[in-house]
């Protein structure tokens, strides 16, 4: 037995010369998977190698983002949630309205510890542990109040167009 050097087999001594001929004609060896692929197919064989190699690369950022992507504790509702969505669900979780277990007055969520602190003297401090400040937790209050008045009137505004529109005959 001899061993060919192109294709890596081993080949009988009486056939290596028929052998040799067609096998460099016809076959490379890839070194990567250790197959014998026929010459007109080597270079897709090699992309085939390189995409699969991107393939892995993707599903490996996609296991590093995932792994990123754990989660978050919302400081309202303490769910976990996404890190890329934590920023939108604690916008929308802070604008959900709670009642004041104190006074029963209902108060957005990510303003609930301003209220405690600012009407009740409960002593709360913000994230950066500061006392809050009472002309701040008035004035989103006051945005807050316009807001709700704003779309009122938007609402009754809209009824009033519909009920007194033209109608074309």
């Amino acid at each position: 037995m001899v061993f060919c050097k192109n294709c890596q087999s081993e080949i009988e001594d009486s056939k290596m010369f028929l052998h040799e001929g067609f096998c460099k004609k016809n076959i490379k060896y890839c070194f990567k998977c250790k197959e014998k692929v026929p010459i007109e197919e080597y270079e897709e064989h090699l992309e085939n190698h390189n995409n699969n190699k991107k393939e892995e690369e993707k599903k490996e950022n996609k296991k590093e983002e995932e792994k990123e992507n754990i989660g978050i504790e919302c400081q309202y509702c303490s769910l976990l949630v996404d890190n890329n969505e934590i920023e939108e669900h604690e916008k929308m979780c802070g604008s959900r309205t709670v009642e004041c277990e104190i006074c029963g007055q209902y108060v957005q969520t990510r303003l609930l510890n301003q209220h405690l602190n600012v009407i009740h003297d409960v002593g709360y401090k913000d994230n950066n542990n500061n006392n809050f400040n009472k002309e701040e937790y008035n004035k989103q209050k006051q945005i807050e109040e316009d807001e709700i008045l704003a779309r009122k009137l938007a609402e009754e505004y809209n009824r009033f167009d519909m009920n007194n529109s033209f109608r074309h005959f």
